[in-house]
């Protein structure tokens, strides 16, 4: 079980996936997970992928995965709808969208399109996504003050959870429904911005690009027009880029589409490196909760109902320094992977 401490090597960032995706593969066996919270499942896959991708192997497909939140109001937020409708890259890479849904109307349940939805489930949801896009409705933060504290209630949570596992680049906080405001549109979103920065608390590191703004009704009724022959055809195309859309999917699928290499890389090691913290991080509580001196009670550290606790020092000692020199090393592989991809 012993793994080796990997050093803060600088040689080849794209070459880590193919390092760390051994330790993923082991924390998510039976024996660790019985103790800590095991990884996303499908994070030893990403990081294979993230390998290949990096030695030129391109595989037939690519799936990039992207978690829509949605805490509007129901019917407000149509972002699904739209980019349902979008014709899939030419490339290999394929879409899958996911939406959760806060639904206010019972008592904050989550659901997605399959039904209800634990928040056991949301949060597997979040941290398997490759790009994360929050959704706000512009009256309930922006227009609202005192609505806005509870939506930041609301989402709070889920954006701190997106920011720790997430890549920056691949966040979105989508402020949609602004078709309702009266502001010039030009201008108008520096102000939205710094408004909902502040008001939903947004964790440190959050980029100001991250944050957009969007009218997915407008976009979704440009749809039915096209298709029912009232609009010519391209204008749905166009209202979709015209009401902020296209900027979601800049933001999402676009970067994979674009350099898929850089990006799944990108993806695949910020979801590692939390995983590997936290994980380090449980350990060493576990280390740091044995007793002093385990020879005062040597009966009692030998029976059966001890066996629990003695499995879970000796996984500590076996990966505890391990995971947190990888989080390190992923966190000088991660900042010069940004620093080597052109501007």
């Amino acid at each position: 079980m012993n793994a080796e401490p990997h050093p803060r090597a600088r040689a080849d960032p794209l070459a880590g996936p193919a390092r760390w995706r051994r330790l993923a593969a082991l924390l998510a066996e039976p024996g660790p997970a019985r103790f800590i919270d095991a990884p996303p499942a499908g994070l030893a896959a990403d990081l294979e992928l993230a390998a290949l991708l990096a030695q030129g192997a391109a595989p037939a497909s690519c799936e990039c995965r992207v978690l829509i939140f949605d805490a509007t109001r129901p019917g407000v937020c149509r972002l699904g709808d739209v980019v349902g409708a979008v014709p899939p890259p030419p490339s290999a890479i394929r879409c899958r969208w996911t939406a959760v849904r806060w639904d206010r109307n019972r008592d904050g349940a989550l659901s997605s399109r399959g039904g209800a939805m634990t928040a056991a489930d949301a949060r597997t949801a979040v941290l398997e996504a490759h790009a994360v896009v929050v959704v706000v409705d512009y009256r309930e933060v922006v227009a609202d003050e005192r609505r806005a504290q509870r939506i930041a209630g609301i989402v709070a949570p889920w954006l701190r959870l997106a920011a720790e596992w997430t890549a920056p680049e691949l966040l979105t906080l989508a402020v949609d429904a602004v078709e309702w405001s009266n502001s010039v549109p030009e201008s108008r979103l520096g102000w939205t911005r710094r408004v909902v920065r502040d008001r939903l608390a947004l964790p440190d590191g959050w980029p100001a690009e991250g944050i957009t703004e969007m009218s997915t009704a407008r976009a979704f009724a440009a749809i039915g027009r096209e298709a029912r022959g009232a609009a010519p055809p391209g204008f749905a195309e166009r209202e979709r880029a015209d009401q902020g859309v296209d900027a979601v999917l800049d933001r999402t699928i676009g970067p994979f589409d674009q350099d898929p290499a850089h990006f799944f890389a990108l993806a695949a090691m910020s979801t590692a490196r939390a995983s590997f913290r936290r994980a380090a991080t449980a350990l060493g509580e576990m280390l740091a909760a044995r007793p002093a001196d385990p020879g005062l009670d040597p009966d009692g550290l030998s029976s059966g109902r001890s066996a629990g606790r003695r499995q879970a020092w000796l996984v500590a000692e076996g990966l505890a320094g391990s995971l947190a020199a990888a989080g390190d090393a992923l966190s000088d592989a991660l900042d010069e992977l940004r620093a080597a991809r052109p501007t």
